[in-house]
């Protein structure tokens, strides 16, 4: 068995006219590129640059054992995140066109007769590609910008794609600026609050170690109540840029994705992430909130594989009871 890296490399030999080519051919493109590669996992392969009313290509390969195909279906799991990476806002999209009705799945089909002897033959797994155009996706809104692209299918994350949309407006016009410095402005005022209390920045006995640069997440290891407090605490470490004046350096916003078995809707929850100047070129945060006061509607009772978005980087998946 390969490592999912030989199959994101054998995507991202594909040359680029295919991939922008006929939806077919660029499917035909990845199975000819995936011949000879087994492994377990989900590599994605999409076009880096891309105009912001046109296409947006991409190729989304599962390969799973026939048990988690029983058990995950990715037709009923699989989902494709994408968030901004210079801005505000995520967007899920799932992979494979919801289906109308319930209609039998391959997977769950009879098995094979077993062979003369008597002994039950071993299932085999499968590997699927779909091609997808996020740029006629529902709900998606493409602007001139940096985007951040991976697919979840609840336990299993794929390569994280960047994507730059260009177009006729600028990825940071004055207004956005303006409000961003607004924004840097307010949390300057805000404070990092203590440890004590929810939601706080500061770094505490229960903040995520960090290696370097890239994010963590931490979250309770015991089951939490329905619509009772569900608190993740966060740590982020971003190469610097420069600081104006007093307060954080910037403010990012980051997502906690929570996703779960046989559901193509994960629930999507927006987190400012204050960073202030730290040591070695970089500049670092860290943040806790209650995700129960944050979410819309109490948390349903079900077992969910968490992750953590932001700008470039996905952090998960991390496991989070709800009871």
């Amino acid at each position: 068995m390969q490592s999912t890296q030989t199959a994101v490399d054998a995507l991202s030999r594909i040359p680029e006219a295919r991939l922008l080519g006929e939806p077919s051919d660029a499917t035909d493109a990845a199975y000819d590129a995936l011949q000879g590669v087994a492994f377990d996992g989900i590599a994605v392969r999409a076009q880096a640059v891309v105009a912001n009313d046109a296409r947006v290509p991409v190729l989304v390969c599962i390969a799973q054992s026939a048990g988690r195909s029983s058990e995950l279906p990715a037709g009923d799991n699989a989902v494709v995140i994408v968030n901004r990476v210079d801005g505000a806002g995520a967007w899920s999209v799932p992979v494979f066109p919801r289906r109308p009705e319930k209609i039998p799945r391959r997977t769950a089909s009879a098995p094979p007769p077993p062979p003369a002897g008597g002994e039950a033959a071993q299932p085999v797994g499968s590997m699927a590609v779909q091609y997808l155009d996020l740029g006629a996706a529902q709900g998606m809104r493409w602007e001139a910008g940096s985007y951040a692209m991976r697919v979840i299918s609840y336990d299993w994350r794929s390569n994280t794609v960047p994507i730059q949309a260009r177009g006729a407006g600028a990825p940071a016009a004055p207004q956005d600026r303006a409000a961003r410095e607004a924004q840097r402005l307010k949390w300057a005022q805000v404070g990092r609050g203590s440890a004590e209390s929810l939601p706080h920045f500061v770094r505490s006995a229960r903040s995520p170690t960090l290696e370097g640069t890239g994010i963590a997440a931490a979250f309770p290891a015991a089951p939490a109540a329905s619509g009772a407090s569900l608190p993740v605490y966060g740590t982020v470490r971003l190469p610097s840029q420069p600081a104006r004046g007093d307060g954080p350096v910037t403010v990012e916003t980051g997502h906690v994705v929570l996703a779960r078995r046989g559901s193509v809707e994960p629930i999507v929850l927006a987190l400012d992430v204050p960073l202030y100047a730290g040591g070695g070129g970089t500049m670092e945060g860290y943040f806790a909130y209650d995700l129960g006061k944050i979410a819309p509607a109490p948390l349903q009772p079900a077992e969910y594989a968490a992750y953590l978005v932001l700008r470039e980087h996905t952090a998960g998946p991390y496991k989070v009871m709800i009871e």
